[in-house]
């Protein structure tokens, strides 16, 4: 399993890289801290330049995807404006899914290669991470549609209610407002 030397790092020095990076660092200046932090006994490994590179290149990437979906969720939370909070949370559910799939696909994040050359695979941890999303990513796509639901519902019971009240204030007869319920709305009289 090809693996990036940098992702056997703890994970607190991987995260501290991606602070530092954002701060601007430079890959010799990351270099440089990851020896320091080798000096101190922070990690054992011996890494190297290229390899650092290739880190910062994917994180790069990563950091540019990332920028350019939260501009693209922007953009469209703008477009949807007062619309109901179910169309934010689909849009949400989508991006969720589209992140999966660049995973899954490899054109997300630090490229598909590892410092060798050969395709990055996932590790059971990452399968059952990845799995686990898309299982929350199911279980939030459910939700929404049980909101929608019975939001559909307590809308239909507030118009039949309105629609009745008016029909009784305009002098319609039971039977009169039934077949209204009936032939518009597909009520049927309960037996």
């Amino acid at each position: 399993m090809a693996r990036s030397t940098l992702d056997r790092l703890p994970k607190e020095i991987r995260e501290e890289l991606g602070r530092l990076r954002e701060d601007g660092w430079t890959i010799d200046e990351l270099l440089h801290k990851l020896q320091e932090l080798r000096a101190a006994g922070r990690h054992d490994l011996d890494v190297s330049r290229s390899a650092v590179g290739r880190y910062v290149q994917g994180m790069d990437k990563v950091g540019e995807q990332l920028r350019q979906s939260r501009a693209m969720a922007e953009a469209l939370v703008r477009q949807l404006g007062d619309e109901p909070d179910t169309k934010v949370a689909r849009l949400n559910i989508e991006l969720g899914h589209s992140l999966i799939m660049n995973l899954m696909t490899g054109m997300a994040g630090g490229g598909t290669e590892g410092d060798d050359g050969q395709p990055v695979q996932l590790d059971p941890e990452q399968v059952m991470f990845l799995t686990s999303s898309i299982q929350k990513l199911a279980s939030a796509r459910k939700t929404d549609a049980e909101l929608i639901l019975r939001l559909q519902t307590e809308a239909d019971k507030r118009a039949i209610a309105a629609m009745e009240a008016t029909a009784k204030r305009k002098g319609l007869s039971a039977d009169t407002i039934a077949d209204i319920k009936k032939d518009f709305l597909g009520i049927r009289k309960a037996s």
